[in-house]
Formats: structure tokens, sequence, C-alpha cells
């Protein structure tokens, strides 16, 4: 049996094989469109840490096996010249790169998107390779083409109606709370469409000359206009009820000429597991006014599992409020704020039995260590805010 699949063959897979995300995806794809993609099986994933254990390699430095990168580099070929017609040189596509579990198993396994060549994808799965070796977990990667969208967002569908939430370009600003974002509501009975449309400030589009995701700030007179044309959301409503067929109730889209499904979740995958790294963002963040969505939300693994970890080039910015700062790195360590400072620069009061200095300690490390392997910029400046928290909650 071949190491490398398409994903589309995923449906009719074991799912121990190519676990829960990349089944549904395939299903989905009946009904949808998804990005092209393949997936490296959770055989060939626990072959390659067991052949680095027995030679000694560190899980740092995972050994790919010369058939294994064979397939993966004819996978990515593929994608890149669709039928492999090799008379035109073509630029080698950017990938998003994310791990797919068996159904009730969970694990700290990283994203990647906006791979971009043959090498820097080998590199990424050595680091998801490793990341499965010290979880312990069997489980598969997918690799699909990355989707450049002009608006983005998530589609809910309950028994009485159909939401609809969505913004220019890629979700982060829907994730972070830092700009609003239009919301459709189809009403099952009475058939009709209500439109929501909030100031939408920021969007990270593609930029095609640098070939990155980049902060863009939307243009003061197109704030309050709509992002999603009638057509289009009648469109969505349309998709989501042919998927409630396969017991899909949320799902997160990409348009870009036409609506990608980039990840799903079925309705009998209970809403605490997040196994498959969908965590149901309509109920982690319920109806609030515009002004009261200042704090961003902690669904911060969903997100990271859908849009995958980003280096995003940031515009220098006004320095935030007061009541603000620290925020912007806490929910990427802690699940509560108790964990760390409040903004007066005091350490919070935490509950009984709330994480003591060597746990939050533990866990700094922990974090720093995995997010200098995604960005090895970050690890010195991780580190010096790590003895900055450690300081300051001594003095407490």
């Amino acid at each position: 049996m071949h190491s490398v699949v398409s994903l589309k063959a995923c449906k009719e897979m074991d799912e121990k094989l190519c676990g829960a995300k990349a089944k549904l995806l395939a299903k989905v794809s009946e009904y949808a469109d998804i990005p092209e993609g393949f997936v490296i099986t959770s055989t060939a994933v626990s072959e390659a840490i067991k052949q680095s254990r027995q030679a000694g390699e560190e899980l740092s430095d995972i050994f790919l096996g010369k058939v294994l990168m064979d397939e993966i580099e004819d996978a990515y070929s593929a994608l890149g010249y669709g039928k492999l017609d090799l008379s035109e040189a073509r630029p080698e596509p950017e990938v998003v790169i994310r791990p797919s579990l068996p159904k009730g198993e969970h694990a700290e396994i990283p994203a990647f998107i906006n791979v971009i060549g043959i090498k820097s994808i080998a590199e990424y799965i050595k680091k998801m390779l490793a990341a499965f070796a010290n979880s312990q977990v069997a489980g598969s990667i997918i690799i699909q083409k990355l989707v450049k969208p002009q608006l983005s967002g998530f589609v809910l569908s309950d028994e009485s109606k159909v939401t609809i939430r969505a913004i220019y370009g890629y979700p982060e600003p829907i994730k972070n709370g830092e700009s609003g974002y239009d919301t459709v509501v189809y009403d099952k009975e009475c058939k009709e469409l209500a439109f929501e449309t909030q100031e939408k400030a920021t969007a990270y589009l593609f930029n095609k000359e640098t070939r990155d995701i980049e902060k863009a700030e939307i243009e003061l007179d197109n704030r309050h206009d709509s992002c999603i044309p009638e057509e289009l959301a009648r469109k969505l409503v349309r998709l989501s009820q042919h998927l409630e067929q396969s017991s899909v109730i949320l799902f997160e889209f990409a348009y870009a000429h036409k609506i990608y499904i980039i990840n799903a979740k079925g309705v009998t995958m209970r809403q605490t597991d997040d196994s498959d790294g969908f965590i149901d963002i309509f109920s982690a963040r319920p109806e609030q006014k515009q002004e009261e969505k200042k704090t961003p939300s902690n669904d911060s693994e969903f997100f990271t599992d859908i849009t995958g970890v980003r280096e995003i080039q940031d515009e220098e910015k006004p320095q935030e409020p007061e009541s603000k700062q620290g925020q912007d790195f806490v929910p990427m360590f802690f699940d509560d704020l108790s964990a760390v400072q409040d903004t007066a620069g005091k350490p919070a009061e935490a509950p009984a039995g709330s994480l003591s200095p060597e746990r939050v300690e533990a866990v700094l490390s922990a974090k720093i260590q995995r997010f200098s392997a995604i960005n090895p910029s970050l690890a010195e400046p991780l580190k010096l805010l790590k003895e900055e928290v450690m300081e300051e909650l001594s003095k407490g």
C-alpha cells in the first residue's frame, strides 16, 4: 500500500490510516470543492518514527526514507502541475500542512500554512513527526494547496436556521476579535435571509508579489459594506443543507471565485472534544455588541488548526491602551487569564489549586519550545518574556 494517497481517496479508507479530518473532508468533497491535496498515512508516519528511533536519530531530526520522500515529491509536483504537464515552468505551489487524528484522539500537533517548496515541506513534516512521537498518538498528515480567498468564514446549521459569519481575506480578524464581521441568518421556516453588517477594519490577504499573508487595513469607505453578496449567501445555505445529509453541521469556507470547504465538523462529534481541531465558534463566542469584543477569544486551538501557524507581517501600529497590554500573548500559552499578570502589572489572584510558579514556568518552557520550532526567530524574545513573567511572579 502506498504511504501517500490522494485526499479524496480517504473516503473509502479506514479512518485509522487517514484520520477523522481527512476522511470527513473526502466525504464532503462529494458535495463541494475542497483544496487539492494528499495524505501521508498513519502507517507511514509510525514507520518513519520507528526507523529513526532504531537508527538512534533525535526526534527533532526524524529520518524520511527515500521511498516516502519520492512519493511526497511526486504528489506535491502533481499539485503544482495538474496532470504533470511540464511543458511550462510554474512556481511551486503554496500548501497547508495539518494533522489528522482518529476520532477521539487529542494531541498538540502544530499546523503550518503557506509552505513553499519540497525542502520546506520535508522540514515541516519532520516537525510534525516529532510532535506525533512526543505525544505518542498515531495520526496522519494532510497537505493541501493554499486557497487565497477574497473572503472566508464559517457556516453553522441547526434545526431552525443557518448562520453565516464572514470577512474579507482569511478569518484571523474573527479569531482575534480585531475586527467586526458580517452575519447572514437564513430562517428555515420562512426561507428568508437576514443580513447584519459590522464595521470591518482589518483583513489578512495573500500578497501575490511577496507570496505571503499580510495584514491590511480596510479602506474607510468599505468598512460598512457587506462582504457577502446575496447570491453567495444563498449558495452557502444550499451547500449547508446538502452537507447536513453527511451530518456536517459546521464548516469553514473560503471563496476564491468559487466556494472551497477548508474544514468541517460532524454532528456526532462532541463539542467539548477538540480532537478534530474544530471548536464551535458560534457557541464559544455568543452574540455580543461590537464594542464588547475587545478581549481575544480563547478558541485558539480551533483557529490554529484551521488557519495554521502564520508568519504575518504586522505593520507598525500605535501602542495599545493599557487595558489590553499583555493579552495578545496570553491565549497562546494559557487556557485562562488567571495564570498570568493582570493589566496593572501585578500577579492576578488565582483560585486555590491553580497554576503554581513552577507549573507556569514548565508551561511557558514547553510552549516556547513549540513556537521556537515553528519560528526560530521567536526563541530569544519569548525567553526574555518568560524571564520577566517569572520575575514578576516571584515578587508576589
